[in-house]
């Protein structure tokens, strides 16, 4: 580990004597749980912010910082995970592939009914609080949008897969 990631870890921890493997590695897996976490909380603190402007009708610093420190965390974690080389699946056979194909397929149906639904949900959701339609109500536009998204994510996760036969 670097020392700036020893110098974080006794500054989180408050502790100044050096950690063991055993014990760096159940701070990392905790550390790492409580980013995913927050990451998601900073996402549902950004759907509030929206809200609010919508309501409100005025954009404030708060809400610019949110926005901010949501796609930033997010551009550093793809950054960081991408140089790594950790976003991408490792297959050692054909038949593993067409098996991970499969489940993407799968995963990516459920992801484009999961957005064309949560398209839906947040224009129910602005209508509610600031009368505003984005989509206009009609069903196509959440069915297409869900589609063309689910298609993009599958993309993405067929792109990141290493054959390594």
């Amino acid at each position: 580990m670097s020392r700036l990631n020893d110098f974080l870890i006794k500054w989180f921890t408050n502790s100044s004597t050096d950690k063991d493997e055993r014990e760096k590695i159940q701070l990392n897996e905790r550390l790492a749980n409580m980013y995913m976490i927050t990451t998601i909380l900073i996402a549902l603190l950004l759907l509030l912010s929206v809200i609010d402007i919508i309501h409100t009708q005025q954009i404030m610093m708060t809400h610019v910082a949110v926005f901010i420190l949501f796609f930033g965390l997010n551009i550093i974690s793809l950054v960081i995970m991408g140089k790594g080389g950790l976003d991408h699946s490792r297959v050692n056979s054909k038949a593993e592939y067409r098996h991970l194909i499969k489940k993407y397929a799968v995963i990516c149906i459920g992801f484009a009914i999961y957005f064309g639904l949560a398209l839906f949900g947040l224009d129910l959701l602005f209508d509610a609080v600031g009368g505003i339609k984005t989509y206009g109500g009609n069903p196509i536009n959440y069915i297409v949008g869900g589609i063309v998204m689910g298609i993009l994510m599958y993309i993405m996760r067929v792109v990141k897969i290493k054959k390594e036969y």
